[in-house]
């Protein structure tokens, strides 16, 4: 009944999460592994070749270091699957995505969550659910598992072409899917395990700046109904979030990170954030100097 297309590299990972979904699903299923090891896709191209191998009307595209801790999950995932208007179901995303760069996560007010995450650190709770829903209708989904039919696989598949790396697979294929006018939802009566977190570097920004530019003319989109004051107002702090980070990471040219700091105090003229800003941006710059 569901598919679970793998894109694998470790066989000891793969293995662990073979027995862990032997042990929980509740449902007949298969597992479709590409062994990247091999084939050296792209995740976008692992996975559409994974779903054209499936034999099952469900696709899981999932990472292979995640465990599921509840059980029957796949009788949960099934039945909300099988709703025509379900698109893309996964365990963390935003109800809204700004037209201005972000990650998945548009901003905490937006933000739909259910898992855990286990890294050498230790072992963190992240679950956002304030509506008590058991499926939080959102427009972005994380990658780390995805549920979805495959005719709505079939009817817009991952991006191989502009994504042909590791970054912005998910956000893409997310955007695509509720772009093409269904619902993507997070789950919260499922519970899933994911040893280990993302990683935003130049690669990242790289794949970040052509989802943006693909997606410029559709953004920005909501799960939900807000009015044009509280977009426009999302844009500004979305604007002002992902220059903390970009400035931190020095992901951006300097021209671009001085422009960055000056528009947030147009944004946010009596706001002690853009102060902040600017100590960011010279301590990165100093930092650089000494490279």
């Amino acid at each position: 009944m569901i598919s679970i297309v793998v894109c694998s590299v470790s066989p000891e990972k793969l293995e662990a999460f073979k027995i862990n979904v032997e042990s929980t699903i509740g449902v007949e299923y298969e597992f479709v592994v590409v062994d990247n090891r091999v084939e050296n896709y792209s995740l976008c191209k692992a996975y559409n070749v994974g779903a054209e191998k499936a034999k099952y009307p469900y696709l899981c595209f999932a990472h292979e270091d995640i465990a599921f801790h509840t059980q029957n999950w796949g009788e949960k995932m099934v039945e909300q699957l099988s709703l025509p208007s379900t698109g893309v179901i996964g365990f963390a995303g935003s109800q809204g995505k700004s037209k201005t760069m972000t990650t998945w996560n548009l901003n905490e007010r937006y933000k739909r969550i259910n898992i855990l995450e286990t890294i050498p650190s230790g072992t963190r709770v992240f679950s956002v659910n304030p509506d008590q829903d058991e499926f939080s209708k959102v427009v972005t989904l994380d990658g780390l598992c995805l549920f979805v039919r495959r005719d709505v696989w079939a009817e817009v598949r991952f991006d191989d072409i502009n994504f042909d790396g590791f970054h912005l697979y998910d956000l893409d294929f997310a955007t695509s899917v509720f772009a093409n006018g269904y619902m993507n939802y997070v789950c919260h009566t499922v519970l899933v395990e994911h040893f280990s977190k993302g990683s935003f570097n130049e690669t990242w920004y790289k794949y970040s700046v052509v989802y943006h530019q693909k997606w410029n003319d559709k953004l920005p989109l909501y799960s939900i109904d807000i009015d044009e004051d509280r977009k426009a107002y999302n844009e500004r702090l979305a604007y002002r979030s992902m220059s903390y980070m970009l400035i931190k990471r020095s992901l951006e040219p300097k021209k671009e990170l001085r422009k960055r700091v000056s528009t947030c105090y147009r944004y946010f003229p009596f706001h002690f954030k853009p102060t902040t800003l600017l100590i960011r941006y010279v301590i990165s710059s100093l930092k650089s100097s000494k490279k």
